[in-house]
């Protein structure tokens, strides 16, 4: 047996060592239960049964990472299939709730944000009187932007228009509650899904083919993605891959209607959230770690141009709403941040024990096949060299993790809170997985390894779902 065949068969039996330990405490309904929240019930054998319509995606990566690394599919066809994987997990997700037979659109339903947004007749006035109507706002619409309650309310709006074509007219408000609920769910699902595209584009231009396939396979059975969606953090990763995939184009151009673009986007995802914040840290490592070189002469041209433009792109969207609708962001900002660090998650959980538990959340849910990729990526990157490592987007990733840690600004919660970093700790875990299993996939060992972390990532999405939907 070769040294090769032997490091990947370690790494393969590393990965499953692993994972045995971190997942399977999660059989207990008590597991990482925090202030507050109760216990569910033990899984039952229908509910096991149910969950196997997760192999529909995992079959879906495992036959296309194949078929990719062995040259017979193409890397758009790949993402292709990724983006299918993903948006088909989701659906199969919404088994993993163990007391009903199916429960995607129910989640719909259940939103707090959805409550909020009936207190409003017409967009201009969600945008104009929010801050008016804090006292009337649910819990999570008093810490949270208005982006968050006017998804809900445009999906209502059309939600009605659908039950009016296609309701039968004897009952319309609950026609349009239906519509409304089923619209959400699938539609959201499948864009939350779409964030693949421009991780994988992102990928390809740092690390190339083979790893941006890798990364998306991976990405596609991310617990994290799976089980959250079609909920309105769901799209935090699109919003993320999407602004840092714009970001680079505009290094790699030089034009800086990219990075003006990039903040723009930041700004909108920053309007439905404020955990997207999560990603300042990670922008101006980045940044400081890539430095763009300048195309031209001239400060115009200058690589500090481009981190200025972001803030310009997400000034002008900011700007726009507060012009149409007089919307003010900073007021709304500061105490929404009030209120969720003195009441909602900080003044019941300390600090000191979070500095563990929530990397390990986070990481959990990403997958631990990935992880273990993120960690090999980031021993490569030579952290403790230069200041500009070979990798700034895994040093940046790392700066991030490291700074929203300790600032115990979103203690517990990080599988829900942290999804703007996911994925660059996907794309970065890619790279470091596809750089452990070096040459071209066609040995059944090197199948048997990829093809069991896939595995891997897929029985984490059961394990946590069970405890994710007793638990919030």
């Amino acid at each position: 047996m070769t040294p090769s065949v032997l490091r990947r068969s370690a790494f393969a039996v590393l990965a499953n060592l692993l994972v045995l330990a971190l997942i399977a405490p999660m059989w207990r309904p008590d597991f990482l239960s925090l202030p507050g929240a109760y216990p569910g019930p033990a899984p039952t054998p229908a509910f096991t049964l149910r969950t196997l319509w997760l192999l529909v995606p995992l079959s879906i990566c495992t036959l296309g990472l194949h078929a990719f690394l062995s040259g017979a599919l193409k890397g758009w066809q790949l993402v292709a299939l990724a983006v299918l994987s993903s948006y088909l997990g989701i659906l199969a997700s919404g088994y993993l709730q163990i007391d009903s037979e199916f429960a995607l659109h129910r989640r719909m339903y259940q939103a707090s944000y959805a409550r909020d947004a009936l207190l409003f007749d017409s967009w201009g006035e969600l945008l104009a009187t929010y801050d008016a109507h804090q006292l009337e706002l649910t819990g999570r619409g008093r810490t949270h932007p208005p982006g968050a309650a006017g998804l809900h309310w445009l999906t209502m709006r059309f939600g009605r228009v659908l039950a009016g074509w296609f309701g039968e007219g004897t009952d319309p408000d609950y026609e349009a509650f239906v519509a409304e609920g089923y619209l959400g769910a699938y539609l959201w699902s499948f864009l939350q899904a779409l964030w693949l595209l421009p991780a994988w584009g992102l990928a390809r231009r740092l690390y190339g083919e083979r790893a941006a396939g890798v990364a998306a396979c991976f990405g596609a059975l991310a617990p994290s993605v799976i089980v959250i969606a079609p909920s309105i953090d769901g799209f935090q990763c699109l919003f993320a891959a999407l602004g840092m995939y714009l970001l680079e184009r505009g290094f790699n151009t030089g034009k800086l209607r990219w990075s003006a673009c990039s903040g723009l986007v930041c700004a909108i995802a920053t309007g439905i959230t404020w955990a997207f914040g999560a990603l300042v840290p990670l922008y101006l490592a980045y940044f400081c770690l890539r430095r763009p070189k300048a195309m031209r002469p001239g400060w115009m041209h200058s690589p500090w141009m481009h981190m200025l433009a972001i803030p310009v792109g997400g000034a002008a969207f900011f700007g726009s709403l507060y012009a149409l609708w007089g919307f003010h962001p900073f007021v709304p900002l500061a105490d929404n941040l009030g209120t969720h660090y003195g009441s909602a998650v900080n003044a019941v959980r300390p600090y000191a024990p979070f500095l563990l538990i929530s990397p390990f959340t986070f990481f959990a849910w990403a997958g631990v096949p990935l992880v273990i990729g993120f960690g090999m990526a980031l021993v490569r990157s030579k952290p403790l060299g230069v200041l500009r490592g070979r990798d700034p987007l895994v040093l940046a990733t790392f700066v991030g993790l490291l700074v929203i840690t300790l600032s115990g600004a979103t203690r517990g919660e990080t599988e829900r809170l942290w999804l703007p970093l996911l994925p660059f700790v996907v794309i970065a875990g890619g790279h470091g997985l596809s750089s452990g299993f070096e040459g071209r996939s066609e040995s059944r060992k090197d199948d048997l390894g990829w093809a069991s972390m896939l595995t891997i990532t897929v029985l984490s999405s059961v394990l946590l779902g069970n405890w994710w939907f007793h638990h919030h």
